[in-house]
């Protein structure tokens, strides 16, 4: 009988520091990005998080839309991202879904992810904002959206619209079901 309680133990032990360290790494993950956010007052009205997609897989990130106040608007959503993307930027990751209330919608790949953080800084957001469609994947692995070419007129217009398509099928569509519009 001791024997078990000693395997029990054990196993326990093992549970509870794989349970830290998990716990640990996702703070890491999330806390430098709210610490960022929370010191631009523009943020107040996006609710996100940021986590590891699972225990295991470090290089796969979720970013999640918790809320979205009715005050926010489309670039105070982009900015969240940019923002959390340029903290992270340092992280070797395969893989970024944005969701919206734990609902995976699409993807982005690590490498665009890290770019984006990277450029954040000094690169035009309105270019940043226009080329992410491109950018983004539906979770089949399929593009969400094509790449334009033409006039610059035509073209900035098409991404504009993808744009507004991207924010309604991420999250307001699913703002305006549950809550009857805004």
């Amino acid at each position: 009988m001791k024997r078990y309680a000693w395997a029990v133990t054990g196993l326990l032990c093992v549970a509870i520091a794989a349970g830290s360290g998990h716990l640990w790494r996702q703070y890491s993950l999330s806390s430098p990005v709210v610490e960022a956010l929370s010191s631009d007052p523009r943020n107040e009205s996006v609710s996100i998080s940021v986590r590891y997609s699972t225990p295991l897989a470090l290089a796969t990130i979720d970013f999640d839309l918790r809320e979205v106040g009715s005050e926010a608007a489309a670039l105070d959503v982009m900015r969240t991202l940019f923002v959390a993307a340029e903290v992270l930027s340092d992280r070797r990751l395969e893989r970024v879904y944005l969701s919206f209330n734990g609902e995976r919608r699409f993807y982005l790949e690590g490498r665009y992810f890290e770019e984006l953080g990277r450029t954040y800084s000094y690169e035009n957001p309105v270019i940043l904002i226009r080329m992410l469609p491109e950018h983004v994947f539906e979770l089949s692995g399929e593009r969400a959206y094509q790449s334009w070419s033409g006039g610059w007129l035509g073209v900035m217009t098409r991404q504009m619209e993808d744009v507004n398509d991207f924010h309604d099928r991420w999250y307001r569509e699913k703002l305006t079901s549950t809550y009857g519009g805004r």
